[in-house]
C-alpha cells in the first residue's frame, strides 16, 4: 500500500545470537537504526506479503 509506514526491518542492525529473552528485547529497543536507502526500501516493499496484524502476530507464536 502507498504510503503505508515500514517498521522495524530492514531498519534494524543484524540480531546477536545467543540472547537471553530479557537480552534481546533490551538490544531490540537500544540497538541504533541503521540507514536504508530509499531504493532498498521500496524494494522491499514491492515484494512484501502484507497480512493482517492478526495473522502477521500468529506467525510469530
Amino acid at each position: 500500500m502507498s504510503g503505508s509506514p515500514v517498521y522495524v526491518q530492514p531498519y534494524l542492525p543484524a540480531r546477536p545470537e545467543g540472547l537471553t529473552d530479557e537480552e534481546m528485547g533490551r538490544w531490540f529497543f537500544e540497538a541504533p537504526g541503521v540507514p536504508v536507502p530509499a531504493d532498498k526500501v521500496r524494494e522491499l516493499t514491492d515484494t512484501a506479503v502484507r497480512r493482517s496484524a492478526g495473522d502477521a502476530r500468529a506467525t510469530l507464536a
